[in-house]
């Protein structure tokens, strides 16, 4: 069962659900506190769940940054454009181009996976690496028994 458990927490993991895989890892750690292999995937998970959260709290902060600098040059051009300093042709021409790029601050996170019909972009791990060994930095050697031929793994001697 500790094995299922272990295999369903890598599945898991590889198919990017952290909280299920965590919940798998946890449950095996429970059947036998002592395996070390359990507890250390059980580590790693965490520790990508932590750093999940931590990029994703940092990635709103720079957005919020941007918008509020973006924002802050509307403001600043109309200003200008109301002292005679700029323009109404410069305002025109600024002014869609600042709105535009508040936009795409908000939609850069989620353009990293377009998905149109007959094309569609994952941008995440380089293509050397396997999922497995880049989420739970596994050597092959640990991922051959779990795994083996599926992952296209060779076999341990």
């Amino acid at each position: 069962m500790k094995e299922v458990l272990l295999m369903a927490g890598i599945a898991a993991a590889k198919a990017k659900d952290f909280e299920k895989a965590e919940r798998y890892l946890q449950e095996a750690v429970k059947l036998d506190s002592s395996d070390p292999r359990a507890n250390r995937l059980l580590r790693r998970v965490q520790a990508l769940t932590r750093r999940r959260q931590r990029s994703a709290l940092l990635s709103l902060w720079v957005q919020v940054l941007l918008v509020g600098v973006l924002l802050a040059q509307v403001v600043a051009i109309w200003v200008l454009m109301v002292l005679g300093t700029l323009g109404q042709t410069q305002f025109a021409a600024l002014l869609p181009v600042l709105l535009g790029l508040v936009l795409v601050v908000f939609l850069l996170p989620r353009l990293t996976q377009l998905k149109l019909p007959g094309f569609e972009a994952k941008m995440e791990l380089p293509a050397d690496v396997s999922p497995a060994e880049a989420l739970l930095q596994l050597s092959p050697g640990e991922l051959q028994p779990l795994f083996g031929t599926f992952l296209g793994l060779p076999e341990r001697r």
